[in-house]
């Protein structure tokens, strides 16, 4: 009995270790040869980013290796892809054939300012644009607009598909979000969505409303909004949960939570509430109570470790526990356990 030969892979590497060569095989038990299956060559732009990659498969009549797919690429200084390129070996010509197209932009921050695909035409042997995406930004390179477009094969033009705006705040929050629709019959924008934030002056979102656009009404109608409420450390004490009552013509409550806090702020009790629209008040439906232990952190715990001593502290401990040993030639272990009895650290 011996062992018998099932795959076997090659692989070759540049300097940077990035893979260049890549084979498969597969063992031929009638002729006992190695035979070739796949294979695939890549170069590398810089140490890491791939800007070539060609596959083939072995041909088992002319015994030679046949193109399949091929992908180049290009970046521009800052590694950042700018070119993708993918073709397909067309076996009647012999040729690489364009299959699909993408080419990128950015600004002197490295967002990305434009997105261009293409796909390609055999009859006319040209690349066709597809669809396009720009992106426009703050100062501060906040997302301040983004348009969607496709080409129009008849008129050759781009034509708008998606557009998205946002605006915010002097801290850099978002407060606004429109989302639209190209309206081809009316030739122009159509609102869709839009969502608007608000924020206190310590950056917690104390509001949020979304809308839908009303094309009857040509008006933007509510559909959801939430509020918070947060005490003076910064802790959410109130939520509530609003629905657009499109027969009142306003704000429905739906859900309420609340949260309480000790002098420690250490939070001691949550509540959720529904609203009951029979009886229209808040009914409660779930509470949870929290309860703390007394923290001592003055207390040290002493404990003997053969005739030196390990102070350990403080105890109970809520966030940092400190140790200390006056004896570093001889070696202790530490094992530390919560209430329950699980450890939590073991060292030595």
């Amino acid at each position: 009995s011996q062992w018998i030969g099932n795959d076997k892979y090659e692989h070759a590497y540049d300097d940077n270790g990035n893979d260049t060569l890549s084979i498969h095989y597969d063992w031929d038990e009638t002729i006992h040869q190695w035979v070739g299956e796949t294979k695939c060559e890549s170069d590398y732009y810089y140490s890491e980013n791939r800007m070539l990659e060609i596959k083939y498969y072995w041909d088992l009549i002319t015994s030679k290796w046949v193109g399949r797919y091929k992908e180049e690429k290009e970046y521009n200084d800052n590694g950042c892809i700018t070119l993708w390129i993918e073709y397909n070996w067309d076996e009647t010509t012999s040729q690489w054939i364009g299959e699909h197209k993408e080419e990128w932009e950015y600004d002197d921050n490295e967002n990305q300012t434009l997105w261009i695909t293409y796909y390609w035409n055999k009859t006319t042997s040209q690349w066709i644009r597809n669809s396009k995406t720009e992106w426009e930004y703050d100062v501060i390179g906040n997302l301040t607009l983004k348009n969607r477009y496709h080409w129009n094969k008849t008129t050759s033009q781009w034509v708008g598909r998606h557009k998205w705006e946002n605006e915010y705040n002097d801290n850099g929050n978002l407060t606004l979000r429109i989302f639209y629709d190209w309206d081809e019959t009316a030739l122009q924008w159509i609102g869709i969505d839009k969502e608007e934030w608000e924020f206190d002056d310590n950056g917690n979102k104390i509001l949020w409303i979304e809308y839908n656009w009303n094309e009857t009404t040509s008006q933007w109608v509510g559909i959801d909004k939430e509020e918070w409420e947060f005490n003076d450390n910064g802790n959410k004490i109130l939520w509530i949960k609003y629905l657009w009552d499109e027969t009142s013509n306003q704000w429905v409550d739906i859900n309420k939570e609340e949260w309480e806090y000790d002098d420690s702020e250490n939070e001691i009790l949550w509540t959720s509430y529904s609203w009951d629209f029979n009886s229209n008040q808040w009914e409660g439906r779930n509470k949870y109570d929290y309860y703390y232990s007394e923290q001592d952190v003055n207390k040290v715990n002493v404990i003997k470790a053969g005739i030196e001593t390990t102070r350990v502290y403080p105890n109970p401990v809520s966030k940092y526990l400190t140790f200390s040993y006056t004896d570093n030639s001889n070696q202790i272990t530490l094992k530390l356990y919560d209430m329950r009895g699980h450890m939590l650290l073991f060292k030595k």
